[in-house]
């Protein structure tokens, strides 16, 4: 292996079975619960796997962290600091270091299950899957607000149930909790750096983009029931402000990866069904539930308003990537 400035290496070298990736920016407090709680994994003694830490800021503030935990792991553990900043940057940066022959993604803002990491290995194992997702559950870290908390499914976790589901259509998981064989990601273009998150603005659904490509190619996609992570929410995302946010950024990055997959005439028959939804349904449901004191029916429908309106903004061009 290549030593360099940006690349810190504890404990052992060459290939491994698993790589599990943390992409983190300037949350060093947060990086500690996910870290703490990948070193109690239950977990085969035959299983060799590493842990890399990919720090997107600047300053290093993962650093710290980081030293604290690789001087007294029993495992490798790898800090690289991404330079090129954004979310997809960081995580084609895991893909190229990483050894593993499983690369597993994880929000640094996640805890785990002690039987997290067996229960994806033994989905990879039982359905022969080139991805699996599992499922996201939601730990709040203060007080949402009452509408937040109602629309936790729909808007906050990933939970599909207690069984293993093959996904198919536009059904894809979500990025909190996601691996993929390291072969499939290898074969292909990998995140586009065009998505994902960048410091704090919402651009989002690079995931969506990749793993709609691979479903195009055939490939396996899972839901893990059993492989579950819980959601640390705090901060802005406890408000309802923030979901009707992300959800018109949502609509806006779904259309750049309509745009790339589809086609310019499916994009807009898709935008003007969508703004004719806006119209002609969920804006009258909005006006319903108002009237009738319906919170939880009136901000999801004004968040799937916000969504489709993005999206039309963003295939007619009028909505613009902050970057």
């Amino acid at each position: 292996m290549t030593f360099n400035q940006n690349t810190q290496v504890f404990q052992g070298d060459g290939k491994c079975q698993l790589t599990v990736a943390i992409c983190t920016y300037n949350r060093p407090c947060i990086l500690r619960g996910v870290l703490e709680t990948l070193k109690d994994q239950e977990i085969d003694d035959n299983t060799t796997w590493e842990i890399l830490v990919i720090d997107n800021d600047p300053l290093l503030s993962a650093k710290p962290i980081f030293d604290s935990f690789s001087s007294v792991s029993h495992f490798i553990m790898r800090y690289i600091h991404e330079q090129k900043p954004g979310l997809s940057h960081a995580r084609n940066r895991a893909i190229s270091e990483s050894q593993g022959t499983i690369i597993a993604f994880l929000d640094d803002d996640v805890l785990l299950p002690r039987r997290w990491l067996l229960e994806m290995l033994c989905t990879f194992e039982r359905t022969g899957a080139d991805c699996v997702g599992g499922r996201v559950l939601v730990k709040w870290e203060g007080s949402p607000e009452d509408v937040v908390k109602d629309c936790e499914k729909e808007l906050v976790a990933y939970d599909k149930g207690e069984c293993d589901i093959l996904l198919a259509g536009r059904d894809v998981p979500i990025g909190a909790n996601l691996a993929f064989k390291a072969s499939v990601l290898h074969s292909q273009p990998q995140f586009m750096a065009d998505l994902g998150r960048m410091r704090t603005n919402l651009m989002g659904c690079e995931e969506i983009e990749l793993l709609l490509r691979l479903m195009k190619q055939e490939r396996l996609i899972w839901y893990s029931a059993a492989s579950v992570v819980m959601h640390r929410i705090s901060g802005e995302r406890l408000t309802s402000a923030y979901y009707k946010r992300r959800e018109y950024w949502n609509g806006v990055c779904l259309a750049v990866v309509d745009k790339l997959q589809n086609g310019w005439l499916y994009c807009q028959l898709k935008a003007w069904v969508r703004l004719g939804q806006v119209l002609v349904t969920l804006l009258p449901l909005w006006l319903r539930s108002r009237a009738k004191c319906k919170n939880r029916a009136r901000f999801l429908s004004g968040c799937h308003r916000r969504k489709y309106f993005g999206y039309w903004l963003g295939i007619m061009g009028f909505a613009r990537n902050p970057r």
